[in-house]
């Protein structure tokens, strides 16, 4: 059977064998859903829950978004507003799979501006979800008084910004006043929406 280019084809739920020996086939064998299979075996269904992987059909594991994109990282404190900080270089990445955000970015400073009191992030790409900290994102703070140091910060429920943990000698990094002009941080993790 020949294909033009304004052809169109019904199969009305008959497979499209790919194959020599006829176990290889792309149907739509049930409504609103197409089922690949390689070897005589389901491997993905698309319906109109997303994509679907080997013979799972629950509508809680499909996959229905994957995106990729930049946001803008910001440095202040807990008092005060991020709008008065300059930065000589702000970068941020992310890659969202469903309900999973993964992250990376780096803030340099120029000036700290007007601010005090706990150190955050703010500006990440969506807001966490509603059940509790729902992430862990690893950052790097050279520091003239602390060396350099890696600590855990964690995304608030229902926002887009970070906070970072306290104890022992991390105390100095959560306070604000040891941010100052060419303050830099790094990071990188992942959260749920």
């Amino acid at each position: 059977m020949a294909i033009t280019k304004n052809s169109q084809i019904d199969l009305n739920g008959n497979e499209m064998i790919l194959d020599a020996d006829g176990d290889t086939t792309i149907t739509a064998d049930t409504d609103d859903r197409i089922d690949f299979k390689t070897g005589g075996t389901d491997r993905v269904k698309i319906d109109s829950d997303g994509l679907k992987f080997g013979s799972d059909t629950a509508a809680a594991n499909a996959l229905d978004d994957y995106e990729e994109g930049t946001w803008t990282p910001q440095i202040t404190g807990s008092a005060g507003s991020a709008g008065t900080a300059a930065y000589s270089n702000q970068v941020g990445t992310y890659t969202k799979i469903g309900n999973k955000v993964f992250f990376k970015f780096a803030v340099v400073m120029t000036n700290k501006g007007s601010w005090s009191s706990y150190t955050r992030v703010l500006g990440f790409p969506f807001t966490t979800n509603s059940t509790g900290l729902t992430a862990f994102a690893v950052a790097r703070f050279p520091d003239d008084t602390i060396g350099e140091n890696m600590i855990a910060g964690e995304l608030q429920p229902s926002s887009t910004l970070c906070f970072f943990t306290t104890g022992s000698r991390l105390d100095t990094l959560h306070n604000i006043s040891n941010v100052d002009t060419g303050y830099y941080l790094i990071g990188a993790g992942h959260y749920t929406i």
